[in-house]
């Protein structure tokens, strides 16, 4: 098949997949866990209520269809205090949800005195203290506000997704409409699509995270503004790094974007994605301190994006030596600027 249709096939099955969760959040009400959670959680099937703190007391299950754990009060707390939380097997499900207008939650995987040694996702180096999330549909979705998710350990299934049914189906963390919620510390691998999605977010910072060997995107941002992606280690997964995608004014910064299929690092919808090729522009947004080798394409900027920055960048070393490339004549308004890798254009430096 010519890489033109692949990528329009691409685009759609992404379009579907958007409408699709936006489907499932819209029935989210009736697929809500029923009870209340105790302090202690130890089930799944339970609703947080109360501006307290909540600790898991062991792994979990799903023994019914919906969600696991979901978050309705604002400024609760939970601690997997380094336990797992386990779909049905069959991609179904959220994980934690937190609801809408639940703001200022914490999520935390475990308790950082026991984080010794120190872990680091995006340096590759996952700590064995912290909780996981694995085999649901969503492993965290956040629909809520000022959410502090981190210190969590593999979200999916921590191997490429050869078997979705052992990952979380679609996505690790999915925030959701939400602003100046911060994730980070954990390592969201093997998912069947996506490590992290931020969708019509605004001020929402990812740092020190691992995004490897997911179905599609290590990091999607879509319809996004104001945000920061790094630290952050992206590799081998099955399409693309990091796409900045119809976003603008964001930062992408310190994150390694290596050995992914295709795209290292794109900003709106550049070469070999023709099929969108002029429609997800991405504007103003800044690329620096990044390492981007082994896949297909270095850094690309698409049609009729613009006034966005590349400088002090590492991106020698990608295929067919494709290691900057911007689809706008002579660069349009983009600035590209003290990078090492070759250029598609005598604009790119």
């Amino acid at each position: 098949m010519h890489l033109n249709a692949i990528y329009k096939s691409k685009l759609a099955s992404r379009a579907i997949l958007l409408a699709a969760l936006t489907g499932l959040m819209l029935l989210l009400p009736g697929l809500t866990a029923a009870q209340v959670c105790p302090k202690a959680i130890t089930k799944c099937g339970c609703t947080i209520t109360t501006a307290a703190i909540y600790t898991l007391s062991n792994d979990i299950s799903a023994t019914a269809r919906g969600d696991c754990i979901d978050i309705a009060k604002d400024h609760a707390i939970l601690n997997l205090k380094g336990h797992s939380i386990i779909g049905r097997n069959d991609g179904t499900g959220i994980g934690i949800h937190i609801l809408n207008g639940a703001d200022h939650v914490i999520v935390e995987g475990g308790d950082e005195s026991a984080n010794d040694p120190p872990q680091d996702p995006a340096g590759d180096v996952t700590g064995s203290a912290q909780g996981s999330i694995t085999q649901w549909s969503i492993g965290i979705l956040d629909d809520a506000d000022d959410a502090v998710i981190e210190l969590l350990g593999v979200i999916g299934a921590g191997t490429p997704p050869s078997n979705p049914s052992t990952s979380n189906n679609t996505t690790g963390v999915y925030l959701n409409r939400v602003q100046n919620t911060v994730i980070g510390d954990f390592t969201a691998t093997g998912n069947g699509k996506y490590g992290v999605v931020v969708d019509h977010c605004t001020h929402v910072q990812i740092d020190n995270v691992g995004a490897n060997g997911n179905g599609e995107a290590g990091v999607w941002i879509t319809n996004s503004s104001d945000s920061r992606l790094g630290p952050a280690s992206i590799t081998g997964n099955l399409d693309l790094g990091a796409w900045v995608d119809t976003s603008d004014k964001n930062v992408v910064f310190d994150i390694a974007s290596t050995n992914n299929t295709n795209i290292g690092v794109a900003l709106g919808c550049g070469s070999k994605q023709d099929g969108c090729a002029g429609t997800h522009q991405s504007n103003q947004n800044l690329v620096t301190n990044t390492t981007v080798t082994g896949n297909k394409m270095g850094t690309v900027i698409g049609k009729q994006s613009g006034n966005n920055v590349v400088t002090i960048n590492q991106n020698a070393g990608n295929g067919d030596n494709v290691d900057l490339v911007d689809d706008n004549n002579k660069c349009g308004s983009n600035v590209w600027y003290n990078n090492v890798g070759s250029g598609s254009q005598d604009c790119i430096q």
